[in-house]
């Protein structure tokens, strides 16, 4: 099974076969998670705004790999927005990658 997936976790061949309802709480969860890491949980609207971008930007994902393209970068928001407290900005970035830059930007470097 390919691991190469923009939802953390999941395989091409799981998001695939994921219903509208499955991608939906795996979204809610990483946006949560992101905004709890980022000391942001408490934001219930924006943790919510983030999700819904998160999540529909994987419907997207699963819609080009039923038709048989290849995965790209989607446009997300980025999950460091929350944590920093700003308005959320779109960028290109892929689900991982806004979740890691939260996490990077809350979390100080090893030294």
């Amino acid at each position: 099974a390919s691991t190469d997936c923009a939802v953390p976790g999941v395989t091409k061949e799981q998001l695939l076969a994921a219903g509208n309802q499955d991608l939906w709480q795996k979204a809610w969860e990483t946006s949560w998670q992101a905004a709890d890491a980022g000391g942001r949980a408490g934001e219930q609207e924006e943790v919510y705004a983030e999700a819904q971008k998160l999540w529909k930007s994987w419907l997207t994902e699963r819609e080009r790999l039923k038709k048989g393209g290849a995965p790209g970068v989607v446009e997300v928001a980025s999950a460091s927005s929350i944590s920093a407290g700003v308005k959320l900005e779109a960028k290109s970035l892929s689900p991982q990658q806004a979740v890691c830059a939260a996490l990077k930007s809350r979390c100080p470097d090893d030294e």
